[in-house]
């Protein structure tokens, strides 16, 4: 399947901020593919079923994988959700609780409750790093000329173990922690 970009909105579907494929493929591939792009944008062919006409938030992620996979639990979701004020609380309770498996970029906001409420909550978190081997803290988004103001984090919620070549690549690109292990 030939690959162009995913995308996700900032702010109520107003801009579009393509998630560069140097980024998001590996992941893919790590995973077998990703099955859903509940963000994507129109043209996005990265995962098997892109919801952008109908929403990503209209139906529980499970409906929309259903002709894909046989259990829901067997899927994976790569989510770069709108990062809008008040909009990341919930596609993250979303990518927290659905029995999908769930790849989602955030921005880091550590200081916000929904950071602590539902990136915590994942599986695995990654926080894409300077001594990374892509050389930069910021994620350039495709078509921008810089990269983002703010730094980002990868967090995954898997039904099961975490796959190890996803957890190696996250770990290759920056601080990558296990939630459950943290103190707080």
């Amino acid at each position: 399947m030939s690959q162009r970009t995913l995308s996700g909105d900032f702010a109520a579907g107003t801009e579009k901020y393509n998630t560069p494929l140097e980024w998001v493929q590996p992941l893919a591939d790590a995973v077998g593919g990703f099955d859903l792009d509940p963000c994507a944008s129109t043209d996005s062919d990265l995962a098997t079923v892109n919801v952008r006409n109908t929403g990503g938030l209209s139906a529980p992620w499970t409906e929309f994988v259903a002709d894909v996979v046989d259990d829901p639990s067997e899927a994976w979701v790569w989510c770069n959700h709108p990062y809008g004020r008040g909009e990341p609380p919930e596609w993250l309770s979303r990518a927290s609780s659905t029995p999908c498996n769930v790849v989602a970029l955030s921005k880091a906001a550590p200081d916000t409750e929904w950071f602590a409420d539902h990136v915590l909550a994942a599986d695995l978190v990654s926080f894409p790093n300077t001594t990374s081997d892509r050389g930069k803290s910021r994620i350039k988004f495709a078509g921008e000329e810089n990269g983002a103001d703010f730094p980002n984090v990868f967090s995954v919620y898997a039904d099961g173990d975490v796959p190890s070549e996803l957890a190696r690549i996250l770990g290759r690109w920056g601080w990558t922690l296990d939630p459950s292990e943290v103190v707080r």
